[in-house]
């Protein structure tokens, strides 16, 4: 199967990407008072987080810096 994509590759006589496989599994957690057990999460996944939240409500809330506490409790950086 041809994407747009493989085909402009093509006209431009550029070899196309190879294709690939990439498995990330995924887990939700919501709810009220969930963000306290941000660590206890982390710890089964690895030793490294990746945080991703809009710039200014989450400084100005706190948030921010209560999950970045709580990864530091269990050695996780970010």
């Amino acid at each position: 199967i041809y994407t747009v994509f493989h085909l402009v590759l093509r006209l431009k006589g550029m070899k196309s990407i190879e294709a690939f496989g990439y498995f990330l599994p995924t887990r939700i957690i919501f709810g009220c008072g969930t963000i306290g057990r941000v660590g206890q999460h982390s710890r089964r996944l690895d030793r490294k987080a990746l945080i991703v939240t809009e710039r200014h409500i989450a400084k100005k809330t706190g948030l921010l810096d209560k999950v970045i506490g709580l990864l530091k409790e269990e050695a996780i950086t970010w």
